[in-house]
């Protein structure tokens, strides 16, 4: 999944990464309200790290930033779906790739796991 990034924007349609997560310490805290006044600052440079947790502004679920693109990458179906056009900076800024913690996201489909026999 890519979500926008001025929060990614941190937070907008695409929303994202702003907020650190449940049990983060104030270190952490620090860091990321560092963090968020960087991307705030120059929307169009990559603000938050591969592995990093977050806690989405907008949709409210906990995740980890798995990978991101300098700018987006996706199908423009998808890029229509999500309105990416109508973000402050558009397709021209970082979209971050987020694996989200499912405990956050009851309902959400889930993979099978492999079964053997």
């Amino acid at each position: 999944q890519a979500a926008g990034a001025a929060a990614t924007q941190p937070a907008n349609a695409g929303g994202a990464a702003d907020s650190p997560a449940e049990g983060a310490d104030a270190s952490d805290v620090q860091e990321n309200a560092a963090l968020f006044s960087k991307a705030k600052e120059n929307p169009k440079a990559v603000a938050y790290s591969i592995g990093q947790c977050l806690l989405h502004r907008k949709y409210n679920y906990r995740g980890v930033i798995v990978g991101f693109d300098h700018v987006a990458q996706q199908s423009e179906s998808w890029l229509r779906m999500m309105h990416v056009d109508q973000l402050q900076y558009g397709r021209d800024q970082p979209f971050y790739h987020v694996l989200p913690d499912v405990r956050d996201r009851p309902g959400a489909p889930v993979g099978q796991p492999v079964l053997q026999s």
